[in-house]
């Protein structure tokens, strides 16, 4: 921890990785289901999570006018 009272930020990848397989992944402002069994609402779920951060909205989740 640095201390610097920076916001925190989003990954720039995610790889989720099962054996030999990777069912899920985020990258470049992408999400890719790679397996069929793979549920897309986890998919949906992962791209409102990253929207949190601020690397989507432009300011911090913390610091909208409400």
């Amino acid at each position: 921890m640095s201390g610097s009272g920076d916001v925190a930020r989003g990954p720039r990848r995610i790889f989720w990785r099962t054996g030999k397989e990777t069912p899920l992944e985020f990258q470049d402002d992408h999400v890719f289901l790679h397996a069929q069994w793979c549920d897309w609402r986890l998919g949906a779920a992962l791209v409102a999570l990253l929207r949190s951060f601020d690397s989507w909205l432009g300011t911090p989740w913390d610091d909208r006018r409400k």
